[in-house]
């Protein structure tokens, strides 16, 4: 099992939001499925915006066809932003935006307003 580093940062309604200032807890709000874990790893430094790697990762010993990393918004449909994975684990990185959602930046497309990320693990054996 990784050793990982996690920062949660809160915020109340009466706060101005700040590109600096999310709830990381939201990311994740509920708990993973039996033999995963998922957990975020803050990336940036003081005085950026707040970066967030999330990973969605096995701990059961099984490895999987793959694992997906998607991001939850106000459209029905998920969206896939796995920027890296393996058989036991995904990862993505995502930004703090100013309204206290997230975004996600990649060379194709810039995705805002994700309100969480769940993880979908597929074709996962011993």
């Amino acid at each position: 099992m990784p050793i990982f580093a996690y920062k949660a940062l809160y915020f109340t309604t009466n706060e101005t939001f700040t590109c600096e200032k999310c709830n990381l807890d939201s990311l994740f709000p509920y708990p993973p499925t039996t033999g995963t874990f998922t957990y975020s790893i803050v990336v940036s430094g003081p005085g950026e915006c707040t970066q967030v790697e999330v990973y969605c990762q096995r701990d059961d010993g099984q490895s999987c066809t793959s694992i997906i990393v998607e991001a939850i918004t106000s459209s029905p449909d998920p969206l896939a932003i796995t920027e890296r994975a393996t058989d036991t684990y995904a990862a993505s990185t995502v930004e703090c935006a100013n309204d206290g959602t997230f975004s996600y930046k990649n060379a194709a497309f810039t995705l805002t307003q994700i309100e969480r990320v769940q993880c979908v693990f597929n074709g996962c054996t011993p």
